[in-house]
């Protein structure tokens, strides 16, 4: 039944017990008052956890990225890129597929730099697989042989969602929300804390940032992009990290053929 067909219907019920009254009392039922419905209180606008419509809380969001992930299993991307009058001085790589709990995943991260100007990154490919006691490595650098390693107890991130870099990032630059669609959209270029913006090696005074952070209602990180210029080697160059989080629940880790080699090499260091 509908509210006001409902409503309807206690009016006229009370009108009906009170008229009884009037007739047992002798009293005028016309004196009876008509009941109005309660006015049903509207939700307001909400958000993911660390969020509100003025500002955020970094650690909080971080947190709840963190914890939705490791419960579920996800997918990793990241591509860093510097660019300089030239073109392209250099650019790194990452990917990671991560199964639940977050102690067992494979990945990949490879670099180069073929216009750097300190030629401070090699031309590095390194391959990586962990169950969270052992981890293997399967590394190929401009200068062969390829090689392999086999490690205990020294995972090869600590951060394997991403959410602690996350937080330096949030923490770094002040962000508003600029969009509300299934989510929210934070972006903002107010630097307040410098220090905690990621640079790459031999990078200094990093100026003109920008940050925008796609966030869904679960309160995960799904998309991010952090891009500011500095200076190496007396040049200005300009520095664009973007990420993406999918296949959330649906990611599975395959094991490696090479891990096998790995295992037989025993090789300890990278």
């Amino acid at each position: 039944m509908g509210r006001g067909r409902l409503a309807q219907s206690l009016v006229f019920a009370t009108l009906v017990v009170l008229a009884g009254c009037a007739g047992l009392a002798g009293e005028d039922s016309s004196s009876a008052e008509t009941l109005t419905p309660a006015p049903v209180p509207t939700a307001g606008p909400t958000y993911p956890p660390g969020v509100t419509a003025s500002g955020v809380a970094p650690a909080v969001l971080a947190d709840a990225h963190e914890s939705r992930l490791l419960s579920a299993g996800f997918t990793l991307t990241s591509h860093r890129r510097l660019v300089g009058p030239g073109g392209m001085l250099g650019q790194t790589h990452q990917s990671r597929r991560v199964a639940p709990g977050g102690e067992t995943y494979v990945g990949e991260f490879t670099q180069s730099a073929p216009k750097y100007p300190l030629q401070s990154f090699p031309r590095l490919s390194l391959g990586y697989w962990t169950n969270g006691t052992v981890t293997a490595y399967n590394r190929e650098s401009a200068r062969p042989p390829q090689s392999y390693a086999w490690v205990r107890g020294e995972p090869p991130t600590l951060d394997v969602t991403r959410a602690r870099a996350l937080e330096r990032y949030l923490t770094a630059v002040e962000t508003t929300v600029r969009q509300r669609d299934r989510g929210v959209v934070l972006a903002g270029s107010t630097v307040d804390q410098p220090g905690a913006i990621p640079r790459p090696p031999d990078v200094e005074r990093p100026r003109n940032v920008s940050l925008t952070v796609r966030v869904d209602a679960d309160g995960i990180v799904t998309d991010w992009r952090l891009a500011y210029s500095g200076t190496v080697a007396n040049r200005t160059v300009r520095i664009v990290e973007t990420g993406r989080i999918t296949d959330v629940g649906r990611t599975t880790v395959e094991y490696p053929d090479w891990v096998a080699a790995a295992a037989e090499a025993r090789w300890t260091g990278v």
